[in-house]
This record gives C-alpha cells, sequence and structure tokens, in this order.
C-alpha cells in the first residue's frame, strides 16, 4: 500500500500495518501520555529530508536525532520504567548525548538572536513560540540582523538554510497562536481574538493591539460614537457606528 506524505506506518506482528494516528488512539487507550507535538515535529522534518533533501543538512540530520532523542528517553523512563542508557548502549547513548548538547546550544543561540530583535507587539513575542522554516519547519530559527524593523525581520533556518522573512510566516504565527482560544470563545458565545486585515488580507489583525500585525494597518474607529461598544473590522465601514446602530440610523433615515 503506498503511504501518503507525511504518513508513518509500522509493520507489526504478523505483517500488519498500523499507522500514526492508530498508535496515538491505542496509547491513549492505554493511558500512555506522549509529546504528540513534538513527535509531529520530528515527522514532518523527517518528511522533508525524505522528499526534499537528498543533500542532507547536518543540522537537520541533528535536530531530528535530537528531538527522536528526547522524545526515546521520556517514553522509556516515564512508560516503561526502563533506564535508557541501559536499554541503549552506553555507545547509543554517549552519542545521542553529544548530539542533543549540539543542537542544544544552536537552539539557544537561536534564541537569543529572536530576542534581540524588537518585535514591537506582545501578541507576536507570545506568538513567537510557533516560529518554524517555511521550508523544513523545523524550529531552529536565527534573526542574523538585530536591527531589522519590524515587520520586515530577516531570518535564517539554520537546518536547511532557507532564508526568508518574518513577513512571510507572521500569518501561520499567529494562528498557531491564537486559534485556540478563537475556537473556545467562538464555542461560549464570545468574539475571535483576531480577524482577516481589510488592508493585507492575512488573518493577522489582532483586536487587543488594535491593529495589523502583518501591514500595522490600524481601525480608524475604535468605539461606536452612540452606544460606545467596541466596534469590528466590519464596522468600519459604517462610519463609527456598529452595526446596531447603523440599523437604527438607517431605519430613522428611511422613514
Amino acid at each position: 500500500m503506498q503511504k501518503a506524505k507525511g504518513e508513518i506506518t509500522f509493520e507489526g506482528k504478523g505483517h500488519k500495518t498500523v499507522d500514526v494516528q492508530s498508535i496515538k488512539e491505542r496509547f491513549a487507550s492505554l493511558n500512555v501520555k506522549v509529546e504528540w507535538k513534538r513527535f509531529d515535529e520530528i515527522n514532518k522534518l523527517r518528511n522533508d529530508l525524505e522528499h526534499y533533501y537528498t543533500s542532507e543538512s547536518p543540522d537537520a540530520v541533528r535536530e531530528i536525532v535530537a528531538k527522536s532523542f528526547l522524545l526515546i528517553r521520556d517514553f522509556l523512563s516515564e512508560h516503561l520504567q526502563e533506564d535508557p542508557q541501559e536499554i541503549l548502549g552506553n555507545d547509543c547513548w554517549t552519542t545521542l548525548l553529544d548530539v542533543s548538547d549540539v543542537y542544544s546550544a544552536e537552539e539557544q543561540a537561536c534564541k537569543a538572536s529572536i530576542n534581540a530583535v524588537d518585535w514591537k507587539y506582545h501578541s507576536v513575542e507570545i506568538a513567537l513560540k510557533n516560529l518554524r522554516c517555511n521550508q523544513c519547519y523545523s524550529s531552529l530559527i536565527q534573526a542574523p540582523h538585530s536591527d531589522d524593523v519590524y515587520p520586515m525581520i530577516d531570518l535564517h533556518c539554520k537546518s536547511c538554510g532557507e532564508d526568508f522573512s518574518f513577513y512571510d510566516v507572521v500569518e501561520q504565527c499567529i494562528d498557531d497562536s491564537l486559534a485556540g482560544e478563537a475556537i473556545r470563545n467562538l464555542m461560549d458565545g464570545g468574539e475571535s481574538p483576531f480577524d482577516s486585515c481589510q488592508e493585507c488580507g492575512k488573518t493577522t489583525f489582532i483586536y487587543e493591539e488594535e491593529c495589523c500585525v502583518a501591514c500595522e494597518y490600524e481601525m480608524e474607529y475604535i468605539e461606536c460614537e452612540t452606544c460606545g461598544d467596541p466596534l469590528s473590522l466590519e464596522d468600519q465601514c459604517n462610519e463609527g457606528k456598529c452595526s446596531y446602530c447603523q440599523y437604527r440610523w438607517e431605519k430613522v433615515m428611511a422613514e
């Protein structure tokens, strides 16, 4: 059977194919907790390496090995109550430790370069935890120029070598950061914390910031001039009125 892109399968006993989703469901039924976000990152990196980077970047391989090491170590110690060093053997354990140390040093250097940049908006600083390369999805992202002016901040992937701008990935960062809150708010009858910008079209208009964090478009009208309620992006065409007050005004004018 041909595998879909991004799918890992395992040959179980009797050559039965087991996909990742089945394993996740099986682990859940056994109350085995795994950091699936880290696993999914490893899976994504593995697939990008296999399908796109045949001349492997040492940093890309190092990242996969380092993240795999953390996953294997936690699983052996927390769920199987086994000593990882004893199970894997001294040679393998030492190699994994060395790779993990190198990766950790690279990761810290990348974070230091990111922290040196003026990101201007609090919501953007929070969203940076979701910053990934737009080619290989690696989190080893460097900001080589600390004096870049937001939002045109140059970025460099230390795994695949891709150069790109924060403007290219800001929409994905914001969505990853706020989508969960948006869903919870809507289920509770509230409003989404972000919306599509009328100026650039990206879903990066954040109400808390009162602007779009991609193109920095700002609403001309913040509160309804009639009732004082906060205005949405859709209300901007009403020239200072919320949709309800606009409706009432149009009704009066029609009489």
